[in-house]
């Protein structure tokens, strides 16, 4: 593609708005970085930690244990609004405590 833009006539080019192409590839390359950094950062470590807990439910409990643990974390997971995260709600648990 690269040298068949480089054989195209000078018309072609004076013709072309140049900065339309610059901005379609970072714009191909930004799109590219953000489903890569998602696969890395979120996708996989999830699927990583979902199939361990899996596997180690399975191998104490029994499988039937281990695919209710899997349906359940899965129906959880696609119904939720926002994700759940302990860490977020440490410090107002805490401080309830406390309180009272």
């Amino acid at each position: 593609m690269f040298n068949y833009v480089h054989k195209l006539d000078m018309q072609f080019h004076l013709s072309r708005n140049t900065g339309q192409l610059s901005r379609t590839l970072d714009r191909g390359q930004r799109s590219i970085s953000f489903i890569l950094n998602a696969m890395v950062f979120h996708i996989f470590p999830t699927v990583l930690e979902v199939g361990l807990v899996s596997g180690l439910m399975a191998h104490n409990f029994g499988a039937a244990h281990s695919g209710v643990v899997l349906g359940t974390e899965s129906l959880r997971r696609s119904i939720a609004m926002v994700p759940q995260d302990t860490v977020l709600f440490h410090e107002s648990i805490g401080f309830n405590i406390q309180v009272r």
